[in-house]
């Protein structure tokens, strides 16, 4: 009888307890999630590189990318390993003129460029 009314709470709680309030709390507190991040680009002959927030520095050799779409005013890049970069237009300090010499640049090194999949 005890396991019985001990189930029946159980399952009375979990469907009282509002997740999404403390899912979206989590969120905000989130570093991950919230605020815009200064991320800086250099291209140089090897590698792009990025230093995030002037601390965290990264690269990736021209190998490394397979291949690199324009939609939307976006440049997203597939890298290897399953990993992505999405770089706006509009976030690009430099302007217009600086998103496009990057595509250029990405053309320059043959990387292959792919249409924007339609859902």
């Amino acid at each position: 009888m005890a396991a019985i009314f001990i189930t029946m709470f159980l399952l009375y709680f979990v469907r009282a307890v509002p997740y999404s309030r403390v899912l979206r709390a989590a969120a905000e507190r989130s570093s991950l999630l919230g605020g815009d991040k200064r991320i800086h680009l250099r291209i140089d002959e090897e590698r792009l590189h990025g230093t995030v927030e002037g601390q965290v520095e990264s690269f990736a050799p021209w190998s490394a990318f397979r291949c690199f779409a324009v939609a939307d005013g976006h440049l997203v890049i597939e890298l290897a390993g399953d990993l992505w970069a999405n770089i706006p237009r509009r976030s690009i300090a430099q302007g217009d003129t600086a998103f496009d010499e990057i595509v250029g640049i990405l053309r320059s090194h043959q990387i292959p460029e792919r249409g924007m999949p339609t859902i």
